[in-house]
């Protein structure tokens, strides 16, 4: 997707900065890793830090006093536990005071055509969170672009029964074995049935009132690969190179 100089200009790195979800999620990553990146968030006034579970209490620590959220993912990168242990992986970091949660879907439902799962787990998840922000990532490359728009009305249907408010939906972990979904693509699926819907959340803000938000993840190096991502629909960007996005 081009995008005009224009329209580049108007996103300032400021502006960027407020997008961005800054993950520390390799399986390699170490203390020092989450303490730099904090560092990072801090410095440039990114949106959030998101880490995994066992460093909830470190980052906590490092962004207290401060306006970054700190965001930790659950079921993470494949999704394959049973919805009890979902369920009580998000109370513990619930309890533990996270900003938010990132959760991948049991996408493996949509494949196995078992919808009536899928959606189960989903709201099990959703009534656990007491109205904290979850984003529940789709893992688009395993999907087909019917599949995406499929969890995504599903994603609306629950949000619709039970009021729900702060969801999220988000395209990718950044660990499928290989591309077959440009995210610029799966979150112009996802917001054509957010806006058929009518829950399409125009600022990220919205998702306070029951609206339904954005998050596009996996591969995002550059401004370049973010302004059209933001362009179709997305208000937030998960990356691990906020600092090169923001320059």
């Amino acid at each position: 997707m081009e995008v005009s100089m224009e329209k580049v200009k108007l996103y300032t790195p400021q502006h960027l900065a407020r997008t961005i979800d800054q993950s520390v999620l390799r399986p390699t990553h170490v203390a020092k890793d989450v303490e730099e990146n904090a560092k990072l968030c801090l410095e440039h006034k990114f949106r959030a830090l998101v880490i995994d579970p066992y460093y909830v209490a470190l980052a906590k620590k490092l962004l207290a006093n401060s306006k970054v959220l700190c965001a930790s993912v659950c079921d993470f990168p494949h999704g394959r536990e049973t919805t009890d242990v979902r369920v009580n992986a998000v109370r513990s970091l619930l309890n533990r005071g996270v900003d938010e949660v990132d959760i991948v879907a049991k996408y493996h439902l949509l494949l196995e055509g078992n919808i009536k799962e899928f959606k189960e787990d989903i709201k099990k998840v959703v009534q656990t969170m007491n109205e904290v922000p979850l984003k529940i990532i789709l893992e688009v490359d395993y999907l087909t672009p019917e599949q995406i728009q499929k969890a995504t009305s599903i994603i609306c249907e629950v949000a619709k029964e039970e009021n729900a408010k702060n969801l999220i939906v988000k395209t990718k972990t950044g660990f499928a074995a290989k591309v077959n979904v440009q995210n610029v693509d799966a979150v112009s699926l996802i917001h054509k049935v957010l806006v058929e819907q009518g829950l399409y959340a125009e600022k990220i803000e919205d998702i306070t009132k029951g609206k339904i938000g954005i998050k596009a993840s996996g591969g995002i190096k550059t401004k370049q690969d973010v302004i059209p991502l933001l362009e179709v629909g997305a208000q937030i960007i998960g990356t691990s190179s906020g600092v090169d996005i923001t320059l």
